[in-house]
């Protein structure tokens, strides 16, 4: 039997804030880059340069948030 941990683990109302306002811009990039790689209208020769993109869109410290608010839950 799964349990979901995500039902169970919140961020603070700053955490989310936070990463609601980076998430979008992560979400698209990545929906968008998806597609064209499945499509084929872009190289997986550019593939660093998205991750380069995640990175600068703030996608590890939104894997930050989620640690901390998944660190307080185990604290529990």
């Amino acid at each position: 039997m799964e349990k979901a941990l995500s039902n169970s683990i919140s961020m603070t109302d700053e955490e989310s804030a936070e990463y609601n306002s980076m998430y979008t811009d992560i979400k698209t990039l990545v929906d968008e880059t998806t597609v064209k790689y499945i499509m084929g209208t872009e190289s997986l020769d550019t593939f660093e340069t998205f991750r380069e993109g995640l990175r600068t869109y703030g996608v590890e410290h939104c894997a930050e948030l989620w640690q901390a608010a998944y660190e307080r839950y185990l604290a529990r």
